[in-house]
């Protein structure tokens, strides 16, 4: 996959993710069937991601499965997201050779539950480390950034990921 191609999806994916989110949380979702085809079009954007790139399948995988049992699939926008992102990972694992990666996926995903499960707490961590960890979701970065330096995963699909999560912050920061 070109790279520059790379890095626009996972901006893209994360702004667009960011905004389902902000609709649902900060404008209490005035216009349902705005952001649920916000939505769809997020989902399909990252479906193709899936479909087309292993690293980018592992990293979502893990992901998904994160926010689903960390209970962030919480309204008809994400469960609809959820729902396509699942359709294109099963037909990833039964079509196209992706059961090897299954290990690899769920260890991602306690890291991306850990996230969830800390940024739920942490403005009642008192640390100055902790807190600042897991408000910033540091966890699944930091196993990302590990695979990137065991080469379990490209140093280019890390600096993917850290786009997908600076434009999801630069997406939630404005009014």
């Amino acid at each position: 996959m070109d790279l520059l191609m790379m890095f626009a999806s996972y901006g893209i994916g994360g702004a667009l993710l960011s905004e389902i989110d902000r609709r649902e949380d900060v404008l209490k979702n005035k216009n349902e069937i705005f952001t649920i085809i916000l939505a769809v079009i997020n989902s399909l954007l990252l479906s193709y991601l899936i479909l087309n790139d292993a690293s980018s399948a592992i990293l979502f995988s893990a992901v998904l499965i994160g926010v689903i049992f960390g209970g962030k699939v919480d309204n008809l926008a994400f469960l609809i997201g959820s729902l396509i992102l699942g359709g294109a990972i099963l037909f990833r694992i039964i079509y196209l050779n992706f059961s090897y990666a299954i290990p690899l996926v769920f260890a991602l995903a306690i890291s991306a539950l850990l996230d969830e499960y800390g940024h739920d707490r942490a403005k009642k961590y008192k640390t100055r480390l902790i807190g600042p960890f897991f408000e910033h979701r540091l966890t699944l970065k930091t196993s990302i950034m590990v695979l990137a330096i065991l080469n379990v995963i490209s140093v280019w699909h890390f600096i993917a990921f850290l786009i997908f999560d600076i434009a999801y912050e630069l997406n939630s920061k404005r009014i």
